[in-house]
């Protein structure tokens, strides 16, 4: 059985999907159009157990309509593979080091939830250090 098929199991076995290809697509569309940055974006992939971080803005790292180019946030996954997207009320500053720390960075969750809920209903779960758009639910 190859890791595609083992994936496809996986995602056949979760007890709901709340997000499609092309609401996924809608995601990454209205996060690129917002007007501030949003950084410290964990990614999660159904049966994969490292998490990325990567930016949110990925609508040019499609390579058609369903997956992903070779290149972030997984080279050559499909969209319907993410598990879900966090991203924190604070995060480091990608220019922080052990020698020279930074101030940690604040995402405004408040007004991205109200931007992104100006164009779709997505499904976001508050968590005590952010918040995560939910692809399944196991």
């Amino acid at each position: 059985m190859t890791n595609v098929d083992k994936i496809e199991q996986l995602i056949q076995r979760a007890k709901l999907a709340h997000m499609s290809n092309a609401k996924w697509r809608k995601l990454f569309k209205i996060c690129g159009e917002y007007s501030q940055s949003i950084g410290g974006i964990m990614w999660k992939f159904v049966g994969c157990d490292t998490l990325i971080n990567c930016t949110i803005c990925v609508t040019d790292c499609l390579l058609d309509e369903e997956r992903f180019a070779d290149y972030f946030p997984n080279p050559y996954a499909k969209l319907n593979e993410i598990e879900w997207i966090f991203i924190p009320y604070k995060y480091s500053d990608p220019n922080s080091d052990p020698k020279r720390p930074l101030p940690l960075l604040e995402n405004n969750l408040t007004a991205l939830i109200e931007h992104l809920e100006k164009y779709c209903k997505f499904p976001i779960t508050n968590t005590e250090n952010g918040i995560k758009i939910i692809g399944y639910e196991w």
